[in-house]
């Protein structure tokens, strides 16, 4: 307003001159300037009036933004999606894609952690980075899941697979035909949690002595194992055998009779997968007495083993202690209560991920479908509490001796020891069950 008052002002007082009114003295140069400006302005004003620049009030700022000129072609008003940020606007990406940092009506995804909703079941709580949601698998590895179509479930990769009830029969055991071979023994087989490689003993042509520790993979879990081979790097002229691995592949666990005593548990490492491992080193802790049959969880955090030295073969656990492979006294599964250890023969134990279920082989008087050695399974609600009464698992057990070796994460998937019924003492097999949720 001010720079249009000050140009009219001089029209004004020029207008009054003409009305016979005095006016104060002024020079030839003065008169002269004043027509001058006022003739300028008169100029400016019309050019400024038609080219259509200025807005309503005087207040517009030259900016054709968005606006039309005369002829209707100029550029067109900003709009939700035109890749270009307009006033209003948080973002414009120029897409639709929800989800990607800016929705469809031009507003952030998100702003904070709290705009991201809650964690769905398998992932972590979500965050906001760069105005997107993210969610990550909740470390570390498995846990137990639950989702709106299945009260139990496990969470693998990030994805909640419905998992098999511990006291559901299985379906019949079969031989993996393919890891057993005629007149040799093939037993104690444990596999990676993605079923594509296995460790097993077997004292066939071809290994460094007596039972060594042999694997064979896999291009997936449907099909059949490839050629076995000795594992490079611990075998010896002694026994290897009872192989147990952790997930990452980097420590195996077996018994020896390469030290004094009939049996001890043993460790080997190796920096990566893609190494060999180095040779078996003694583990601290379990070895002050018999110590056979380890199975360690796939953390590495406690070793689950058989051991006779209170008299009887009986079942025990003992947890890690630091990084080394040392651990901490053992002590007897469910002490005092009769369940898993008693009287009979109890071994080869095989825990879930959790601690909440455990398989072992005993040789308890059992129904009449079993045999001189069957699989039994306990269970209790947390790693915390005792473990409940043990019972026959039905489908797996034949009439000579079976023993179970590793079970998968969704306890769907049984792998076992079996003699055949027209087997010596010493012949020994791989064999498989299976179970749908």
């Amino acid at each position: 307003m001010s720079r249009r008052v000050s140009i009219v002002l001089p029209s004004l007082l020029v207008l009054g001159l003409g009305c016979g009114e005095p006016s104060p003295p002024q020079d030839s140069e003065s008169s002269g300037s004043s027509s001058s400006s006022a003739s300028t302005t008169s100029t400016t004003s019309a050019s400024e009036s038609s080219s259509g620049e200025t807005t309503g009030g005087g207040e517009g700022t030259g900016d054709t933004t968005g606006v039309a000129d005369a002829s209707g072609t100029g550029p067109e008003p900003g709009v939700c999606g035109d890749g270009r940020l307009d006033p209003g606007e948080d973002c414009d990406d120029g897409n639709d894609s929800p989800g990607d940092g800016c929705e469809d009506d031009c507003s952030f995804s998100c702003e904070l952690d709290a705009d991201c909703g809650e964690a769905a079941a398998c992932l972590g709580a979500p965050s906001c980075t760069d105005h997107v949601c993210t969610q990550l698998p909740t470390p570390p590895g498995p846990s137990t899941c639950t989702t709106e179509d299945r009260s139990d479930g496990v969470c693998i990769d990030g994805q909640c697979v419905p998992s098999c009830a511990p006291d559901a029969p299985f379906e019949l055991a079969e031989p993996v035909v393919e890891l057993d071979l005629p007149d040799s023994r093939s037993l104690e087989a444990v596999l990676s949690d993605d079923q594509l490689t296995v460790y097993f003993s077997s004292d066939r042509a071809g290994g460094a002595g007596d039972l060594d520790i042999w694997m064979a993979t896999r291009v997936s879990a449907g099909d059949p194992f490839g050629p076995p081979e000795p594992v490079v790097g611990i075998n010896t002229s002694a026994r290897e055998s009872y192989p147990a691995v952790t997930a990452d592949g980097l420590e195996l666990f077996a018994q020896t009779t390469a030290v004094p005593g009939p049996f001890a548990i043993v460790v080997a490492t190796r920096a990566s997968v893609a190494d060999p491992f180095g040779p078996f080193a003694l583990v601290m802790g379990p070895n002050d007495d018999n110590a056979y049959d380890p199975f360690v969880l796939r953390d590495g955090s406690a070793l689950y083993l058989g051991s006779d030295r209170d008299g009887s073969p009986d079942l025990y656990r003992a947890p890690r202690v630091g990084l080394a492979p040392e651990f901490a006294a053992v002590t007897p599964i469910s002490a005092g209560m009769d369940v898993v250890n008693t009287a009979s023969l109890e071994g080869h134990p095989v825990p879930s991920f959790d601690e909440r279920v455990l398989y072992f082989g005993s040789d308890r008087p059992g129904p009449p479908e079993g045999g001189d050695a069957d699989v039994y399974v306990a269970t209790r609600e947390s790693a915390a509490d005792p473990f409940s009464a043990a019972s026959f698992v039905a489908g797996v057990n034949g009439p000579s001796r079976d023993l179970p070796t590793w079970i998968s994460l969704d306890q769907c998937t049984l792998y076992l020891q079996r003699q055949p019924n027209s087997a010596g003492a010493n012949l020994w097999e791989i064999w498989r069950a299976t179970r749908t949720p």
